[in-house]
């Protein structure tokens, strides 16, 4: 009688069903969309702090250069000045112009550079809102904008 009756083993596989399978990749792929937005944020306030500095370096050099003449470029680009900068003529890190070029400067949403002989604003768009120091006071010496999005520096004389 035992001839007759078939045993019959359960073959026990290995692997994973593709229920979790599925799940590990929206797991995935939910870290990395949160590391890219992450990435991103990280990119935009590092290009921003760079745009500080190079207009804080702008101003020192036009600094210098009123104590040397008496007085700022009178050019509406504030051309002179480049010679009492410490490195070459800084250029915006996103879109590739010089910050006082102020027909260049229309490719980031709105920005500008002015001189005269007495005084001098340069104002730049940042990425990060509400990281600018622009009032919008009319009639104030440098103002652009009325936003806090720009970033301007002006003359300390």
């Amino acid at each position: 009688m035992n001839k007759l009756v078939t045993s019959y083993k359960l073959q026990v596989t290995k692997g994973f069903t593709l229920l979790e399978l599925l799940v590990v990749i929206g797991i995935i792929g939910i870290l990395v969309a949160m590391g890219t937005v992450s990435y991103t944020t990280a990119q935009s306030k590092s290009r921003d702090s760079r745009r500080k500095g190079d207009l804080e370096n702008i101003s020192k050099a036009l600094e210098q250069y009123y104590a040397k003449t008496y007085s700022y470029p009178a050019d509406a680009n504030c051309v002179g000045y480049e010679a009492y900068l410490a490195s070459s003529k800084p250029v915006d890190p996103k879109w590739g112009f010089a910050y006082t070029d102020s027909t260049a400067n229309i490719k980031s949403g709105g920005s500008g550079a002015f001189c005269s002989d007495l005084s001098f604003c340069i104002c730049i768009e940042m990425e990060t809102p509400g990281t600018g120091n622009a009032s919008g006071r009319s009639g104030a010496a440098c103002s652009f904008g009325g936003t806090e999005n720009y970033f301007c520096v002006q003359n300390q004389q």
